[in-house]
């Protein structure tokens, strides 16, 4: 499993994001909002990447503006966040969907004491990475993303011998009744099998509520990419490896962030 990577995913493409200088906008961090309105509380959020969605190596468009904004939230209060991007340098007016024992009188409650109200900037460079959806160790390593349909019978067949058995390995459990539901449970590059989060939209405005389409992976981020450390711990090092995991809408662009711990 990789752990120390941030990729991005379009349309069978897929890039890598890795700290360097670039001629475009890519970056860690920023001083967009820090808090946002849920039901007329208070709930922080940090803006954590900024896409430069005008650079051929980034494999997804959404909307008009040319900056996606990848929002998520350490208030450990809240167990589900999504929201639906708004544009650059409109960030207070987003709308976020969130979940969680939240009343009005707490505080926020951080990973660690002294937690950022923003990030620190870190410019980013974004660049393609080799994928062939026919081949059996790439389509594997994105199984959850892009699925194993182009694989030719005899791929699809090992494939089904692989996630037999990463799936007994992981849950020392009896294998899926069949192999749809074996398929589901692979979760690379994910640490945790993202299909069955994909099923609807929580944006009460859309028709997707009722999981017409499934949601589209967008992002993968690791805390292990070495202009990740302060967003997941407070540099002194950590035993776990964390993961966040935003998914699209495919009807109205919201975005759905989980969050993935793996020791």
């Amino acid at each position: 499993m990789d752990f120390e990577s941030v990729y991005l995913f379009g349309d069978r493409s897929i890039s890598k994001l890795t700290r360097k200088k670039s001629s475009y906008s890519h970056q860690l961090g920023g001083t967009s909002t820090t808090s946002v309105q849920n039901r007329n509380i208070d709930v922080p959020i940090h803006l954590l990447l900024s896409i430069d969605q005008s650079d051929p190596a980034v494999p997804f468009r959404f909307g008009n503006d040319d900056v996606l904004e990848l929002f998520c939230c350490y208030d450990l209060r809240v167990t589900s966040f999504a929201y639906k991007p708004s544009g650059q340098n409109d960030s207070r007016s987003i709308d976020c969907f969130v979940e969680g024992d939240i009343a009005p009188q707490d505080a926020p409650e951080w990973p660690y004491h002294n937690y950022p109200s923003s990030y620190e900037r870190v410019s980013l460079v974004s660049t393609p990475v080799p994928y062939d959806s026919s081949n059996l160790k790439d389509a594997y390593a994105f199984a959850s993303v892009f699925g194993l349909n182009d694989l030719s019978v005899n791929n699809y067949i090992k494939s089904i011998k692989m996630a037999n058995k990463d799936y007994m390995f992981a849950t020392m459990g009896e294998a899926p009744s069949s192999v749809g539901e074996l398929l589901d449970e692979i979760p690379h590059p994910f640490f945790q099998p993202i299909r069955r989060l994909c099923t609807k939209c929580v944006n009460p405005d859309c028709i997707n509520t009722r999981g017409l389409l499934s949601l589209t992976p967008v992002c993968c981020c690791n805390s292990g990419a070495e202009f990740m450390g302060g967003v997941f711990h407070n540099g002194e090092g950590s035993s776990e490896n964390i993961q966040l995991a935003f998914l699209a809408c495919p009807l109205c662009d919201t975005i759905h962030v989980f969050e993935f711990w793996e020791s």
